[in-house]
């Protein structure tokens, strides 16, 4: 397949994606019996647990028809209305994760260069949400920010410019941290301390690069931000 092809076939999955985003954020689906239809065609297009949940007004892509990266939500993760997700970078959520109403997490961003912005390269950076996480309402992050660490707490209106240890409470512009949670023994096996990625699947979760990466842009592309 040439680069002028696989760029069509690309922008056509992500633009079928969003077509069919469209239809199942209503909150039509949040009605009882079609949110389960709802679920299991999220389901066939990212990597959802049978028991996560997504309310209405979601929105999950991978801007400027970007083709590598994917999206896991793990067991018991909840996502709350209108939560945005560029998860073109890999955004990898583990177990029992609340995510509050307005969120926006961004994987991908523009390199400062010389010459229109048009021409400037694209850079993703992969996100790991560990277990346990709260994110609240109208939370920013940013695509500087690698991990979100087990158990830790977000505060509303938030904007996360770097990684956020364990048990920590972070809130703020820039967040900052400014307590700690209690802790407590995991059920899992995940061990908060060791950092390692959260296993959402059954099979185990590739490592992730933490360095971003420069992508091309597609011809098919003709979006902002």
């Amino acid at each position: 397949m040439t680069s002028k092809n696989a760029s069509k076939s690309a922008f056509m999955k992500e633009a079928s994606f969003r077509f069919a985003q469209l239809i199942l954020r209503s909150n039509l689906f949040d009605a009882p019996g079609l949110t389960t239809i709802k679920h299991i065609i999220l389901r066939r297009m990212f990597d959802l647990h049978k028991t996560s949940v997504v309310m209405g007004d979601f929105y999950f892509t991978r801007p400027h028809s970007l083709v590598q990266g994917r999206l896991t939500l793990g067991a018991r993760t909840h996502l709350n209305h209108n939560v945005e997700i560029d998860y073109s970078g890999d955004v990898i959520f583990g177990k029992d994760i609340w995510v509050s109403q307005n969120v926006l997490i961004e994987t991908h961003s523009h390199e400062l260069a010389k010459g229109p912005k048009w021409d400037w390269p694209l850079t993703v950076s992969p996100l790991v949400v560990e277990d346990e996480v709260w994110i609240g309402a109208n939370v920013l992050i940013l695509p500087s920010v690698n991990r979100i660490g087990f158990g830790a707490i977000i505060g509303a209106g938030a904007i996360v410019t770097k990684d956020v240890e364990p048990w920590a409470i972070v809130a703020g512009v820039p967040a900052r941290k400014i307590g700690e949670r209690e802790r407590y023994e995991p059920e899992s096996e995940t061990d908060p301390a060791s950092g390692s990625v959260p296993e959402p699947r059954d099979e185990p979760s590739p490592r992730v690069d933490r360095a971003p990466k420069t992508v091309p842009k597609t011809d098919s592309s003709s979006e902002t931000g």
